[in-house]
């Protein structure tokens, strides 16, 4: 099952079907999606809806939906180099060659649609290298671990502006966000200094730069779609 889940991502990587995926289909319906013709002539889609051959699923159409989504990002990405990409994949070990089988079981986990798109938005910067490999799979890690509205408000963080105490700790939690060292100055007064411990402090570090780069990168969304 893995290698047919693989085998069938890279053949969807290159299927021209691809650039017909439109907005409307990210807006599609239950059925509408699991039944309709384009969604279903996608490689990786068969192979899904084989898994799920006897009967339809709320599974099986959100992991569709969510195939779709990240499909709609990567769409335009030139063939060459998608083919260069997987050239390279092809020297690496056996864990970064089941790169499709491993994007499939992460979109699987997602509880967030919307995640789709920012995965989608990572993979597309990764095949045209402007991330590494383990960049690319340490975002994949955060997102899918993430509260995803917490992730766009490092943009608010990187603007000076204040946010929630919750998301706050959410995102330093995640990584993203580390405790800045306190600016004890000499001849400050006792009361002064235990306020200054008291006092927390964070700013976005490498990890976090790095989600930060994925959200601003130029994303398609569908109508209605979250963001920010």
């Amino acid at each position: 099952m893995e290698n047919s889940l693989n085998d069938s991502f890279q053949v969807t990587l290159f299927d021209d079907s691809l650039k017909e995926i439109s907005q409307e289909y990210l807006e599609l319906g239950i059925d509408s999606l699991i039944d309709n013709e384009l969604v279903k002539s996608i490689p990786v889609v068969k192979t899904i809806s084989g898994f799920y051959k006897f009967t339809k699923s709320i599974q099986e159409y959100y992991l569709t939906k969510k195939i779709v989504r990240f499909l709609f990002q990567i769409k335009d990405v030139p063939k060459n180099e998608i083919k260069e990409t997987l050239k390279k994949l092809e020297s690496e070990d056996s864990y970064k060659k089941d790169i499709g089988e491993h994007l499939i079981l992460l979109l699987d986990k997602f509880e967030v649609v919307h995640k789709a798109d920012l995965i989608g938005k990572a993979f597309k910067m990764y095949l045209q290298e402007q991330l590494s490999y383990d960049e690319f799979s340490r975002v994949g890690h955060i997102i899918d671990k993430s509260f995803f509205y917490d992730l766009f408000k490092l943009k608010s963080i990187k603007d000076g502006i204040q946010i929630d105490l919750i998301s706050r700790e959410n995102l330093f939690s995640l990584g993203l966000l580390s405790l800045k060292p306190h600016d004890i100055k000499v001849g400050i007064t006792g009361g002064e200094m235990v306020k200054k411990l008291n006092e927390v402090d964070y700013y976005i570090n490498d990890a976090g730069r790095l989600i930060l780069k994925i959200i601003e990168n130029k994303c398609r969304v569908g109508k209605g779609d979250f963001h920010p």
